[in-house]
């Protein structure tokens, strides 16, 4: 089975973290979907991003797509329009 995501490991987008804009890189991309035993097909799934914050070697950040959507950007010039 084939699942289309939004956004694909390796894309940037732009977000606030800490009170300061800043780019994050998805790095991971988990989708879930359960078998819908009714109509005999699986659900709508949903995905969990892992994005990179920054230039941060270590630290990381868990969003699903719903959010992702909605609190961050594709450019910098995007987000702070949205604000």
């Amino acid at each position: 089975m084939r699942i289309e995501t939004k956004f694909t490991p390796g894309q940037k987008v732009w977000g606030i973290y800490n009170n300061k804009v800043q780019e994050f890189l998805v790095e991971t991309v988990e989708a879930t979907s359960n078998f819908n035993y009714d109509t005999n097909g699986p659900y709508t799934p949903f995905c969990k991003y892992k994005l990179r914050i920054g230039e941060s070697a270590g630290y990381r950040l868990e969003v699903y797509e719903s959010d992702l959507e909605k609190n961050y950007a594709p450019s910098k010039e995007e987000l702070l329009k949205s604000l």
